[in-house]
């Protein structure tokens, strides 16, 4: 079972009359020397350690770093702005930066759709059945905009943004099959982090 894109993977499970994260599986298997149920007993155990809601170390070392990493940058960027100018004009674009890091973290979100949900029944496809196109084109305009309204700081911050939304999709996608809410969350925190760090430079 091969596919180049989220159309022709819909398809092929219309078609087969399979789940999206089983026809992931196939292709999954097809790729490595795994065994069948290895391969699904990896996955699931994933997405169970996913769903559980207890914080574990890892989860707490994650939430402390991207913090300690938003706290860093939104001071480098307070002290670079309160350095270059006196009064409120000067946290003007403090504001564009802070503005920009959540705007294009809830941007990416709607880009990550394009993405097949891993588990049935969960919030990834939950979000899948609520959007629209409508909804993503409304999402790219206000993400374009707001990247205007901050420069070439806007168009870097954009770039790299698509790209580490890029490497963790993809990593979602050979790991678990598709995207599930954990994902979005973590692509939206991701965001965020790596746009104030681009707004420091």
């Amino acid at each position: 079972m091969d596919f180049k894109n989220a159309k022709e993977l819909l398809e092929l499970s219309q078609n087969e009359k399979l789940m999206i994260s089983e026809v992931m599986r196939q292709r999954e298997l097809s790729e490595t020397e795994s065994s069948p149920e290895e391969l699904y007993t990896k996955m699931e155990r994933v997405l169970e350690i996913m769903k559980d809601s207890r914080l574990g170390t890892f989860g707490g070392a994650a939430l402390f770093f991207i913090l300690a990493l938003k706290a860093a940058a939104l001071g480098a960027l307070a002290g670079t702005f309160q350095a270059d100018g006196s009064g409120p004009d000067a946290f003007a674009p403090l504001l564009l930066s802070c503005c920009l890091a959540g705007t294009l973290a809830r941007c990416m979100v709607f880009a990550a759709m394009r993405v097949p949900s891993a588990r049935p029944g969960g919030l990834g496809e939950a979000l899948h059945e609520g959007v629209t196109s409508r909804h993503e084109l409304i999402a790219l305009a206000i993400g374009l905009g707001i990247c205007a309204v901050n420069g070439v700081r806007g168009l870097y911050a954009l770039a790299i943004a698509l790209l580490a939304a890029y490497l963790l999709l993809s990593a979602a996608k050979k790991r678990l099959g598709g995207v599930t809410g954990d994902v979005f969350g973590c692509l939206v925190e991701l965001t965020e982090c790596v746009v104030l760090i681009v707004c420091c430079v």
